[in-house]
């Protein structure tokens, strides 16, 4: 039964390319490993915010829903399946795992965009991107987001290169999962239209087709709440409008931390590919740069700041740097390449170390 899974998989998914299975078992297994090699995966107890999601998942098992209802119900649901699946880990433990594997599916569909040595790079960068890797290895919504929002894109893009309708509706429902993981989701369609505006496929035809993707996507969101306890989203909406009026952290120390969490190497080619992005005129690349461009404006000017908000920059901006690699580059080049940024990673993941300090600096730096 779970071969003819994984053929299914590879033919429709993969397009039956041996080759492009393999590669991406390997990408997903290259970016599992580290999440759970990372030291406080099995060990430290769940701070706060990973025992809030983790009571509420294991409350959704015995049917209950009205546990911590501020975020939507659907990465509470996800890791409530893992923790009822693995009954010999902790709850917490089992729940980062789910995590991790989310984390690590990202990483693959970076790989399926281009399917070639930049996109491989690319999946690995982020792999080993410091704060995407520390923070799928914990219970939180933000690696689950990732994971439906660059499914989202993927799949919209496969719509408009084939015109198949079946993927505008896998990336509808992608759509409605992503935000019902984290309300930052809600940003992604604004994204889509202003690329599709950007690299001029904007008619009557495409925005047809972007209203009815968008209705599905807000279909599937509110079926979540149907399906659980529809009372559950005027909740979180209060929730959403008490974080508006609460304190106003500093802009500037949220928006300057990011290069320090990253490191030269992502940063420089992260500029190459944006400026790649906005020279070519293909969706693809305006997609990408507004992905990441977008939700740092958000990020940047919006009332409430966690470290933890930044997740979901690291594959956006591991999409821009797609972009900034050639196809032909010579072998020896993209190895010296792999060698410098996994050793710049390893610099910056083991000798700093300072991801604490540094958060603790952008909460105290209040207006």
């Amino acid at each position: 039964m779970f071969n003819g899974f994984l053929v299914k998989l590879r033919k429709h998914v993969f397009m039956g390319n041996r080759r492009i299975f393999l590669i991406s078992m390997v990408v997903f297994s290259a970016s599992f490993l580290p999440f759970i090699l990372y030291r406080r995966f099995w060990s430290d107890p769940p701070w706060y915010d990973e025992e809030c999601y983790v009571s509420a998942a294991q409350a959704c098992l015995r049917g209950d829903f009205s546990v911590h209802p501020e975020h939507p119900v659907v990465v509470k649901l996800f890791f409530a399946l893992f923790i009822a699946s693995l009954p010999m880990l902790e709850p917490f433990q089992a729940a980062r795992l789910c995590s991790a594997i989310f984390g690590s599916l990202t990483c693959v569909l970076i790989y399926l965009f281009y399917k070639n040595k930049p996109s491989l790079i690319s999946a690995f960068t982020l792999a080993t991107f410091p704060i995407f890797r520390i923070y799928s290895g914990n219970a939180l919504l933000e690696s689950t987001l990732s994971f439906f929002v660059v499914l989202t894109s993927l799949l919209y893009t496969r719509f408009i290169e084939t015109n198949k309708r079946i993927y505008l509706l896998t990336s509808a429902v992608s759509l409605g999962l992503a935000v019902a993981s984290k309300y930052f989701g809600v940003i992604l369609p604004i994204i889509i239209f202003l690329a599709l505006l950007w690299s001029r496929n904007l008619n009557r035809k495409s925005i047809m087709y972007y209203c009815i993707w968008a209705c599905i996507g807000c279909a599937v969101f509110l079926l979540t709440f149907a399906l659980t306890d529809f009372s559950n989203l005027q909740k979180s909406i209060e929730h959403m409008i008490r974080q508006a009026r609460g304190p106003r952290y500093s802009w500037y120390a949220f928006l300057f931390s990011f290069p320090l969490i990253s490191s030269p190497f992502i940063i420089f080619f992260g500029l190459k590919g944006g400026i790649a992005c906005f020279r070519n005129r293909d969706f693809h690349s305006k997609l990408f740069l507004l992905s990441f461009l977008v939700f740092l404006t958000y990020l940047t000017i919006q009332p409430y700041k966690n470290f933890h908000f930044m997740t979901i920059l690291a594959p956006t901006l591991t999409m821009v740097m797609l972009k900034s690699f050639k196809e032909n580059d010579d072998t020896s080049y993209w190895l010296k390449i792999v060698i410098a940024f996994l050793s710049l990673h390893i610099y910056y993941i083991y000798i700093l170390g300072f991801y604490n300090d540094l958060e603790w600096w952008v909460f105290s730096h209040m207006p």
